[in-house]
């Protein structure tokens, strides 16, 4: 009877100290990050094709967005009159004064510096869909959706 409960004993110590060391690795590949989304995921914004297209963007910590476009128009935007960004979990932001320069040129490239409640802790991902309105010297309020996803830098 001892025989066995000291080979009982020694199994339950050997899977033991075996439990213990995927404790330690799996808290240590926590830690660097490993289990976090947003370690992975590069930045990208589809949707944003044609006429105004997507160049970069970036998401601070603080919730400053900025968002960088190219007029792919053929003539050149006269106004830009609002950029709005929902936020997945519902969260709109409508800025009425982008402070894009005018008259956009064709080809040329203008960032838009947007801020709201949307900050966030490095590292984490998020996705917002943005919708720039413009207007040309004959489109009024000609709008231009895409989807932007990222981590917070």
């Amino acid at each position: 009877m001892a025989k066995k409960g000291q080979a009982a004993l020694e199994y339950l110590t050997t899977y033991g100290w075996l439990l213990v060391i995927i404790v330690i690795v799996a808290g240590a590949l926590y830690s660097l990050g490993v289990f976090s989304p947003g370690t992975y995921q590069g930045k990208t914004c589809t949707g944003f094709t044609g006429q105004v297209t997507y160049v970069d963007h970036k998401l601070a910590s603080d919730g400053a967005f900025t968002f960088v476009l190219a007029n792919n128009v053929g003539k050149s935007v006269i106004g830009v009159s609002s950029v709005k960004m929902t936020l997945q979990d519902g969260t709109t932001i409508d800025d009425t004064t982008p402070g894009v320069t005018v008259p956009w040129t064709p080809g040329a490239k203008r960032t838009l510096i947007l801020g709201g409640p949307i900050a966030g802790s490095v590292g984490n991902s998020y996705s917002m869909t943005v919708t720039v309105t413009y207007d040309t010297s004959d489109i009024i309020g000609h709008k231009q959706t895409g989807t932007c996803t990222g981590s917070v830098e």
